[in-house]
């Protein structure tokens, strides 16, 4: 390679590398800090085996010090970087761990997290791990609450995991959810149910049964006042955060399937025979119209007090630019059916639909581009989050990410194939996402093993369940493959043991496993020789000593590139 210097900028003073790594294809990645002309920012460059510059990535956490000081690389050559940030821009501010993975290609941002100690005090990360594609371990030091620096170690599990809930919804359909605050939640099922959590989905409990056929949406103006919306024309709202909930009289019997807030207190909604209609508040007189009786429309969202837009079937979109009093068509592909439109804070709208659909428009909807998504499942809702980052939930357990406005995108592990409905984030990057089958399943919470005197915590992976079991589904190796791969795991009780094939689609591959197992670790082959390169996926289920009580299952993704 010969020697590679940076740091030539104008804007860049000093370049400290702190460690590197190299990935499969035996490109070197390099991470650290540079002294730029106001703060200091991660950099982390990536060079080909030759020394040419792959990409170059800084990060900046708004002119504070970030200080990169290890770098990572997964399965799937997916970069991943850890160090000190301070959350404010002062010398003397205690700092984060700040954690960022990168896009293995172009190097695009695939999240950023941050960790603030109970003691919110110094906290430094110093090495991190990555064990197979999902399991990535940062560890460092960090003050405690009434203790002195501890190690601290944090288990990022990239990929949403499931809650236990119980049966709330006669048809087992979770239709829609929105935050509250930070750790409240609603939401709503297709049996007129609406539900709550106060620890951020952890747990729920059933609010009310509203006796309805079917609840579509449910969105939350304040921590006090919310609304819902469904099947017949029933509405329902909130003034004390989801706690108790009353009707608004609307007469109408067509379904309503989507509704909006706007900062005002005004409400908006949409259903079906392309009806639109409107309210000053929850107090105020509903006014209605039907724009168009052979279409349905599925969404609704503004983006000013005069500015909004309505999508359905048929390809069609409305927009209005005087506050709901009329409504002009934009009608595009008739094949399309669109579910959801978002608004970003660059100017950018986001549609998606059914067979994979993802549109793009910036500028207010008068031309739209079509994104490939790379799937062709039903897309069923998009969230913007931190601004820049787009998430699309879809049918057969699909979740999107993409980090550059929807011209790439990256598959996020769900372990589930349900269809999902819903997806919403909080301020702190926890999201939610829910579907049929009460399908609950969360993303963003890293576990922690805070080493002081008196404190310790079981680890992630190893699962222990009120039998006393113990069970852990390991990655598959090597990863991707092809044509075959071992999949190992570990039980420490005899039981009877599946491993099940799945394609993307959530389609039976293969029974690759089904016996009884003695106590102890064991391994099996997957051979793929017969099947089309693509995701598959690998699911343990472990059974109790009458074989067939299931008493553990874990899914994870593997990848056959032929």
């Amino acid at each position: 390679m010969g020697q590679k210097f940076y740091g030539n900028s104008l804007s860049i003073r000093d370049a400290w590398c702190h460690s590197l790594a190299t990935d499969g294809n035996n490109n070197v990645i390099c991470t650290g800090y540079a002294k730029m002309l106001t703060d200091y920012d991660f950099i982390t460059i990536k060079y080909n085996p030759s020394g040419t510059t792959l990409w170059m990535k800084q990060y900046d956490y708004g002119n504070t010090q970030d200080y990169g000081n290890d770098v990572a690389v997964d399965n799937l050559n997916n970069v991943y970087v850890t160090g000190r940030s301070r959350p404010i821009p002062l010398p003397s501010s205690p700092s984060d761990y700040a954690t960022i993975k990168y896009n293995a290609s172009n190097g695009n941002q695939v999240w950023a997290a941050r960790y603030n100690g109970t003691g919110n005090n110094s906290d430094v990360a110093k090495y991190i791990s990555v064990i197979g594609n999902n399991n990535v371990f940062v560890t460092g030091t960090s003050v405690g609450d009434g203790t002195n620096f501890d190690f601290l170690t944090i288990h990022y599990y990239d990929a949403w995991l499931a809650c236990d809930v119980k049966d709330f919804s006669d048809n087992n359909d979770i239709n829609d959810v929105s935050f509250i605050d930070d750790e409240k939640i609603s939401a709503v099922t297709g049996s007129g149910k609406i539900l709550k959590s106060s620890n951020q989905g952890n747990s729920w409990i059933e609010t009310i049964n509203t006796g309805e056929t079917r609840l579509n949406s449910v969105k939350f103006l304040n921590n006090n006042i919310g609304i819902t919306a469904g099947d017949s024309g029933k509405i329902f709202y909130t003034t004390n955060g989801g706690s108790n909930w009353q009707r608004k009289l609307f007469n109408s019997d067509k379904s309503l399937n989507d509704i909006f807030i706007k900062s005002d207190g005004s409400i908006y909604f949409c259903g079906e025979k392309g009806l639109v209609g409107k309210a000053s508040g929850l107090n105020g007189l509903i006014t209605s119209k039907n724009l168009d009786t052979t279409i349905s429309l599925n969404a609704i969202n503004f983006i000013n007090s005069n500015t909004g837009f309505a999508t359905g079937s048929t390809g069609t979109i409305f927009k209005t630019t005087n506050n709901g009093n009329s409504w002009n068509r934009i009608q595009l592909n008739s094949n399309f059916h669109l579910n959801k439109i978002k608004y970003d804070s660059r100017n950018n709208f986001y549609v998606v639909g059914k067979n994979g659909v993802c549109l793009r428009s910036s500028n207010s909807g008068s031309t739209w581009q079509t994104l490939n998504t790379g799937v062709t499942s039903h897309l069923n809702d998009i969230f913007i989050k931190d601004s820049s980052c787009l998430i699309i939930a879809g049918d057969s357990g699909i979740i999107l990410s993409s980090w550059d406005k929807g011209n790439t995108w990256e598959m996020q592990p769900t372990e589930t194939y349900k269809n999902i409905r819903s997806v919403k984030f909080n301020s702190k990057q926890i999201g939610v996402a829910t579907g049929e089958n009460n399908l609950i399943i969360r993303t963003g919470f890293p576990e922690s093993s805070d080493y002081s005197p008196g404190y310790s915590k079981n680890q992630k992976n190893i699962v222990i369940d009120e039998t006393g079991l113990k069970a852990k589904l390991n990655n598959n190796y090597p990863n991707p493959f092809n044509p075959s791969t071992k999949i190992s795991y570990y039980i420490s009780n005899d039981s009877r043991v599946e491993i099940k094939i799945f394609d993307v689609t959530g389609k039976l591959i293969e029974n690759l496993e089904n016996k009884f197992r003695p106590t102890g670790s064991y391994s099996v082959k997957f051979d793929g020789s017969n099947l089309p390169s693509g995701v598959y996926f690998y699911r343990l289920n472990v059974y109790g000593i009458n074989e067939s009580t299931g008493i553990y299952s874990e899914t994870k993704k593997m990848f056959l590139i032929k």
